[in-house]
C-alpha cells in the first residue's frame, strides 16, 4: 500500500498561558488534520479552528520543495556541527581561548536552532498571523 502523500498535521490552539516561578503552564486544545501538497510550488489552503471558528490561510509547499527545505535545514546543522569541532580544535590546540569559545558556543546555539527548524518543519506555514494557533507534525502512532 503506497504511503498517503498528505502531511499529517496537528494544529494546536493555545487557551491560556500562565508563567509561574516554577516553570510556564500552557493549557492547549489539538486537532489533527491533513491538507493535499501541490505538484508543484506552493499553494494556498485554509483550515477551520474547531475551538474557536478562526479560519486560517496556510501555505502548503510541495513535496520537492519540502525536501529541498529538509535538506537546507540539515546541511546548516552540519556546518554548525563542525563549527562545534572547529571550536574544540581551536580550544585544545591554540592559545586562542576566547576564539575557541565564541566559536562553541555559536557553533552549539546553531546547532540547536537548525536541527530544531529540521525536526519541527512540516512544509506548511501560516499565511498571515495565525494568533494563538501553533502548526507542528503530527508524530503520533494513530
Amino acid at each position: 500500500m503506497p504511503a498517503d502523500p498528505r502531511p499529517r498535521l496537528r494544529l494546536w490552539h493555545l487557551t491560556e498561558s500562565r508563567f509561574s516561578s516554577r516553570s510556564p503552564e500552557f493549557a492547549t486544545h489539538t486537532t489533527a488534520f491533513t491538507v493535499r501538497p501541490p505538484l508543484e510550488g506552493d499553494a494556498r489552503d485554509t483550515v477551520t479552528c474547531p475551538w474557536c471558528a478562526t479560519e486560517l490561510r496556510l501555505r502548503v509547499a510541495s513535496p520537492e520543495r519540502f525536501r529541498r527545505s529538509l535538506g537546507q535545514w540539515a546541511l546548516g546543522c552540519a556546518a554548525a556541527l563542525l563549527t562545534l569541532v572547529a571550536g574544540a580544535v581551536v580550544v585544545v590546540a591554540t592559545p586562542l581561548l576566547v576564539a575557541g569559545v565564541v566559536l562553541l558556543v555559536g557553533g552549539f546555539l546553531a546547532a540547536v536552532v537548525t536541527a530544531a527548524g529540521w525536526w519541527w518543519s512540516t512544509g506548511v506555514r501560516p499565511d498571515g498571523t495565525p494568533g494563538p494557533h501553533h502548526i507542528r507534525p503530527d508524530r503520533s502512532r494513530r
